[in-house]
């Protein structure tokens, strides 16, 4: 079964994205964006950091608050 995420703003399509950060610490960033208007909606923001001799992975939470529902259409 195909789900689509529809954009709140068009109501076009969103493409799931995957962004890594470097420096000393890692932030990885997914998000969903718009293909039609570039509207960007936040789904996680992981921090992976080496402390010691471990490694560290901290989940935030995203920062948005939502003004419209996000449609999920099922195929």
């Amino acid at each position: 079964m195909e789900q689509r995420v529809l954009c709140p703003r068009c109501g076009g399509n969103m493409t799931y994205f995957i962004e890594v950060e470097g420096g000393n610490s890692k932030r990885v960033h997914y998000y969903y964006k718009c293909v039609v208007c570039g509207y960007k909606l936040d789904d996680l923001v992981l921090v992976v950091r080496r402390k010691d001799r471990r490694i560290e992975i901290e989940a935030l939470e995203p920062q948005r608050q939502l003004v419209y529902p996000i449609n999920v259409v099922r195929k």
